[in-house]
């Protein structure tokens, strides 16, 4: 991933904590962004599972979206399900997807 892209932002969330979210959640950690939360399809399950100091939330958080810059979507797998998603919940906020940001 470019670390210039990532450094235009002082808010991050990501939407996605497999593998390449949790990648993420570490670089930006490493590089002092602050993620204000996750976007998780399988929030309940993954707050249990996961001791982190972000709150997990699911598509249904309003009050919780504006804290961010941008949205990073790390998913590999449907990402127009996801982006259908986050429409329907009325997520305004800028979106990029991660494997755009792998190949610039």
């Amino acid at each position: 991933m470019q670390v210039e892209e990532l450094l235009k932002f002082k808010k991050i969330a990501i939407c996605g904590y497999r593998q390449h979210g949790r990648e993420l959640y570490e670089k930006l950690k490493e590089l002092q962004i602050e993620v204000p939360y996750i976007i998780e399809r399988n929030y309940e399950s993954l707050r249990i599972t996961e001791a982190l100091e972000v709150p997990i939330v699911g598509f249904n958080e309003d009050e919780i979206y504006s804290q961010a810059e941008v949205i990073i979507i790390t998913s590999d797998l449907d990402n127009q399900l996801i982006e259908e998603c986050m429409e329907l919940a009325g997520i305004q906020i800028p979106r990029l997807k991660m494997v755009d940001l792998l190949m610039e």
